[in-house]
C-alpha cells in the first residue's frame, strides 16, 4: 500500500529504560557549580541561581552533576512500596547540541532504548504567575510485568531550557504518572523564571492549536470510529479552496473548507489518499487527560482522518482546530509516513520539526 502502511497487533506493549546521565556529565556536586553551603539540604546552582531542595514532591535528591560550563543535571527518586521512580533535572542554556532541542532530546532517548515505542505526545501546562505550556512524552518498552515506562519533559523559555527524564518501574497505575506530573510542576519554576528573565521561548505562550499523539486512541478506538464515519468525495470537491498541501515530489493539492457537519478539511494527494480533519465528540477528550499518557487537552479535539479499507486511521490529533495552513502542512507530511501500531521513537522523532 503507497503512501501509509499498517499493521494491527493484538497487544498492547508498554516502555522505556532508566533514565541516562546527559552527555559526558561529571561526577560529584562541584563547589565551582554548585552551592551546597547555604540553606540546609539546598543545591544551588551557581549560574542561576536556582535551589534545587533534598526533597521535592515526595522525591528525594540524589546526585548532583555538571553537564557542561553551565549545564547541569540532579537526580530524584521516588519509592512507594509498589514501584521505584528515577527522575533526573536537567537545567541547560540552549546551544548547538542536538540534546539541546526536542527533536534531538527524543532522537537520542531513542538510540539508547530502540524497543520504546511512543504512548503519547503532546502539551503538558505548569500553572503559576508564568504559565507554561510545556512538551510530555511518554514512551513504553516491554509487556506485562516487565514493563517499563519513561516520561521526557521539555520546557524551552529561551534563555533556559529544563528537560525532566522520568522512569517508573515496578506495579504501574495511573496515580504514579500523576506523581512525576505533580515533581515536575513543583520545581522551583518562580526561580527558573527570574533567570530566564523575559519569557521568549515555545513554553512561554499557549497556542491556538497543538499536534498531540495518543496510542491508546489511534489504535483502539480510531479505527471503530473511521470505520462509521461517510464522506462523499464528488460534494467535497466542490468546497472552496483554504490552502495548498505541498505534497513534495508530487506537487500541491488544494486544501478545502467544510461549514456543514463535523467535517472541516479535505485534500486529496494524487496517487495516495484524502486526509479528512474532523471533530471528535466531547467525550473523547477523557481519554487523553485521564489514566497513562495524560496530556493538557482543554480545547476541541479535532482528528485527521485516513480511509483505509472499510475502517481508517486517525494519525494526528490536534487540541484545537488547526489552520488551513498546519493541516496542509500535516497531510503533506504523511505522505511518505509508514503508520505503525508499536510506532518506535527513531520514527517519531523523524516527525517533529527540527
Amino acid at each position: 500500500m503507497r503512501g501509509l502502511a499498517f499493521s494491527w497487533i493484538a497487544a498492547l506493549a508498554l516502555a522505556a529504560v532508566p533514565p541516562a546521565w546527559a552527555q559526558g556529565a561529571s561526577g560529584g556536586a562541584d563547589p565551582a557549580v554548585w552551592d551546597v553551603t547555604g540553606t540546609p539540604g539546598a543545591a544551588v546552582h551557581r549560574a542561576s541561581r536556582v535551589a534545587l531542595p533534598a526533597t521535592l514532591g515526595g522525591f528525594t535528591r540524589g546526585r548532583l552533576a555538571a553537564v557542561g560550563a553551565e549545564d547541569v543535571a540532579a537526580a530524584y527518586n521516588e519509592k512507594d512500596g509498589t514501584g521505584a521512580t528515577d527522575a533526573t533535572v536537567y537545567l541547560f542554556r540552549p546551544g548547538s547540541l542536538p540534546e539541546h532541542r526536542l527533536k534531538g532530546s527524543v532522537e537520542s532517548f531513542g538510540k539508547l532504548n530502540p524497543k520504546a515505542f511512543l504512548w503519547s505526545a503532546g502539551p503538558f501546562d505548569i500553572a503559576g504567575p508564568t504559565p507554561l505550556h510545556a512538551w510530555k512524552g511518554v514512551f513504553k518498552t516491554g509487556i506485562g510485568p516487565d514493563t517499563v515506562m519513561d516520561y521526557l519533559y521539555f520546557v524551552e523559555l529561551g534563555r533556559w531550557t529544563v528537560k525532566v527524564r522520568a522512569t517508573l518501574s515496578g506495579v504501574r497505575e495511573p496515580a504514579q504518572e500523576a506523581r512525576i506530573d505533580s515533581f515536575v510542576k513543583a520545581l522551583p519554576w518562580a526561580q527558573i523564571l527570574a533567570a530566564n528573565g523575559e519569557c521568549a521561548g515555545p513554553a512561554c505562550k499557549a497556542p491556538p492549536f497543538d499536534s498531540f499523539r495518543s496510542h491508546v486512541f489511534e489504535t483502539r478506538l480510531a479505527p471503530l470510529l473511521a470505520a462509521k464515519m461517510e464522506f462523499d468525495p464528488k460534494a467535497e470537491a466542490k468546497l472552496p479552496v483554504a490552502a495548498r498541501a505541498d505534497a513534495s515530489m508530487f506537487g500541491k493539492a488544494d486544501v478545502r473548507r467544510s461549514d456543514k457537519g463535523e467535517l472541516v478539511y479535505v485534500v486529496a494527494i494524487p496517487e495516495f489518499f484524502t486526509y479528512r480533519l474532523v471533530r471528535l465528540p466531547p467525550p473523547v477528550t477523557r481519554l487523553f487527560t485521564e489514566g497513562f499518557g495524560t496530556l493538557s487537552i482543554d480545547k476541541p479535539v479535532y482528528a485527521m482522518v485516513v480511509k483505509v479499507g472499510p475502517t481508517g486511521l486517525m494519525p494526528r490529533l490536534f487540541n484545537g482546530e488547526p489552520t488551513a495552513e498546519a493541516f496542509g502542512a500535516a497531510a503533506g507530511g504523511m505522505v511518505f509516513e509508514e503508520a505503525k501500531e508499536f510506532q518506535p521513537v527513531a520514527d517519531f522523532a523523524r516527525s517533529l520539526p527540527d
